[in-house]
């Protein structure tokens, strides 16, 4: 059985949530803020940038299942389409094949 791959949603939520926070971190210590503002501050944008990347991540996956479906829909349709074209094929050689036998009983 193979396992689920992680969703994209809680991936890109993670990268951004760490993005946020190492921005917040290295732009305090480069604007030479208190250590208890740069932790404060990290931390409202790491929240910040999960919650985007959340919102981001959702609507990601909707589209990337939205086209998985489409896919399989197309390799549906074309599954179809070569049994559609295996059955005519079959009827056709059915139907030669009760012809020649129609004119061997009449030449009889």
């Amino acid at each position: 059985m193979v396992p689920n791959p992680p969703s994209i949603t809680s991936s890109l939520a993670a990268a951004l949530a760490l993005a946020g926070l190492a921005v917040a971190v290295i732009s305090g210590l480069i604007g030479d803020l208190p250590v208890a503002t740069i932790l404060e501050r990290a931390l409202f944008a790491c929240g910040g940038c999960f919650a985007l990347g959340l919102g981001i991540g959702v609507l990601l996956d909707g589209v990337v299942r939205r086209h998985a479906q489409d896919l399989r829909d197309q390799a549906m349709q074309l599954e179809l389409d070569a049994q559609e074209g295996l059955d005519h094929e079959d009827a056709e050689s059915e139907g030669l094949s009760s012809a020649m036998a129609g004119e061997r009983i009449q030449a009889v």
